[in-house]
């Protein structure tokens, strides 16, 4: 009888454990995506684009910051963090005799996001 009850609880800390590290990764992947879809198309983009792009940024940090992450981890999610900045400079530098004004705009939303990094921590 005590088996009946003990293999149903211990699937279940399984899959919570199991899925807590997806999750973990799982935030890992979608910067690993992102910096690639910036750094491929950063140059097509238009402001709107720039905008979902940035809130995107923000929720993986936000996502980030909840999981305990190894040194090497870390490591590897500054260097992705800093591969979509390198991006969006990149994006913008071609963009930016098309942008204009527009382009004062995004610097200040950009250096927004940034204050808003250290409030959070």
């Amino acid at each position: 009888m005590k088996r009946l009850f003990f293999y149903p609880i211990f699937a279940l800390l399984m899959m919570a454990a199991f899925s807590s590290c997806s999750t973990k990764q799982h935030c890992i992947r979608q910067l690993e995506n992102l910096s690639e879809e910036l750094d491929n198309n950063g140059q097509y983009y238009t402001v709107g684009d720039w905008e979902d792009a940035a809130e995107k940024f923000v929720k993986i940090r936000k996502n980030i910051n909840k999981h305990r992450y190894t040194q090497t981890e870390r490591r590897k999610i500054g260097r992705l963090e800093g591969d979509c900045v390198a991006a969006v400079a990149k994006g913008l530098k071609g963009q930016a005799k098309n942008l204009g004004s527009e382009l004062k705009g995004i610097l200040e939303s950009l250096m927004d996001l940034v204050k808003s990094w250290k409030d959070d921590e």
